[in-house]
């Protein structure tokens, strides 16, 4: 049977159940086989937004119960952009299984294809709004108001803000402002980078004091620089970290919806087909999560346990995969980066604090290393307070070190950028030529852009 899109179409004379009634015309649910929608470009419009916590009965579905503010959310898109078609989560995802996990594994594909994506965000955020588009000065004010929202902390906006072609934004309740995600981005990052000169403040300060408006700016940039498929498995990690879902399994739906085109559940073990997808891609980057690794039997490279999601340091980054392939149970990983351990060189000593400690001048009686993992820790380090030293950086593994540290090495992925550095693993000596690995890591100070090859078992 052909996979199928539900949506939410205009016509007074359907034979389909009346969903809502809004400006004198009926909306109702309606499938269309999906391979002929793509195909055909059918213009609809998908609309993301944050449900909140109060549910009300459901418009469509006797004895289910629906977001409170979706009829609202509703009303204002329609009144906005006058659709032909509308795809929400609430209506147009199916109650019943297997049609239900099918629709949501298929999220990336369903936003990818709309004609546009409209975000709504609160009635507060008008005002924000406003400014936007009359090209105005935003206010701190502002980004306090913008901050407050809810929308840019759900896991489920990353996907479907990324996976877009076209974006807008507009306010609930408020059709008559609507801004393109690029003036967006243009004009917060503008009042982002002004805020910070004028308050004097770092990026760990802002992500502090502004962790949903930092969040935003970060999601929107990663739009703009990679298509629909072409994102690599660590920085949708990294992006997705600090965002709220209510079950484990719909992180790694949603992280999938954000990878690639058609993802494959793999029965309910949502976790390991994301791991699965990253492995058919020879894309291995999701190694750099914080989750520990097989203690015995099986692959020592291979994360396990609850938290295969959560990345060591979640920062914005960029760049590739991380190339590597499997041969025979084990794993080649390519453009690693491997420091020797030894004291920082003063050009380290210069990157740390201007990158990390936004400070030229420190006095020599203040513990360096203790000062960045501080800061790392407080913007979301998964680690410990211990760093093994390279004179071209600091490493802080996510777990505790053995005390002897004889044998081990530190392989940095050049093919992961950030302004800080790059995640890492942590590997011992195996035999001559292979490696264990103990963990992950994230190493901070300049790296290379290229590296060599490094086999794992």
């Amino acid at each position: 049977m052909k996979p199928v899109v539900t949506l939410l179409c205009p016509g007074a004379n359907s034979t389909h159940p009346t969903v809502l009634s809004h400006c004198g015309q009926n909306w109702h649910l309606t499938s269309c086989d999906s391979s002929e929608w793509a195909e055909s470009q059918l213009d609809y419009i998908c609309i993301s937004y944050a449900c909140g916590e109060d549910l009300v009965p459901h418009m469509g579905l006797p004895g289910a119960r629906m977001p409170q503010r979706m009829l609202r959310v509703i009303e204002t898109v329609i009144d906005h952009l006058q659709p032909s078609a509308l795809w929400i989560d609430a209506v147009c995802i199916p109650q019943t299984e297997p049609e239900r996990s099918s629709a949501l594994m298929r999220m990336g594909e369903i936003y990818a294809n709309a004609s546009i994506v409209c975000v709504v965000l609160s009635e507060e955020c008008h005002e924000v709004l406003s400014t936007i588009q009359t090209s105005e000065r935003i206010t701190q004010h502002q980004l306090d108001i913008l901050d407050r929202d809810s929308w840019v902390s759900r896991v489920w906006t990353y996907p479907e803000l990324v996976n877009s072609s076209r974006i807008r934004f507009i306010a609930e309740g408020a059709p008559d402002v609507s801004v393109e995600a690029i003036d967006v981005l243009n004009q917060v990052g503008t009042a982002i980078h002004r805020y910070k000169e004028e308050k004097n403040l770092g990026a760990f300060t802002f992500r502090k004091m502004y962790p949903n408006v930092d969040s935003l700016e970060d999601a929107i940039v990663d739009w703009r620089v990679a298509e629909y498929g072409e994102r690599f498995a660590y920085q949708v990690m990294s992006a997705m970290a600090n965002r709220r879902c209510r079950i484990p399994e719909e992180r790694y739906i949603a992280m999938l919806s954000a990878l690639t085109v058609s993802p494959t559940p793999n029965d309910t073990e949502f976790a390991y087909s994301f791991i699965a997808h990253c492995q058919s891609k020879q894309d291995f980057s999701y190694l750099f999560s914080a989750a520990p690794r097989r203690s015995e039997g099986g692959s020592s490279w291979e994360p396990t346990g609850d938290h295969l999601w959560k990345p060591v340091f979640p920062w914005h980054c960029w760049g590739k995969k991380q190339s590597g392939y499997l041969k025979e149970e084990r794993l080649y990983l390519e453009n690693l980066f491997l420091p020797k351990p030894g004291p920082l060189c003063e050009e380290a000593v210069v990157f740390l604090k201007a990158h990390v400690l936004k400070q030229n001048v420190i006095s020599e009686e203040l513990d360096l290393p203790w000062l960045v993992f501080s800061q790392l820790k407080e913007a979301g380090l998964e680690g410990v307070s211990e760093c093994m030293e390279t004179p071209q950086g600091l490493m802080y593994s996510s777990f505790a070190l053995p005390e002897k540290r004889n044998g081990i090495q530190i392989a940095v992925s050049t093919e992961i950028r950030s302004a800080l550095g790059g995640p890492c693993l942590i590997l011992t000596e195996s035999n001559l030529d292979t490696f264990e690995c103990l963990g992950a890591g994230f190493f901070v100070g300049k790296v290379p852009k290229i590296g060599q090859s490094v086999l794992v078992s």
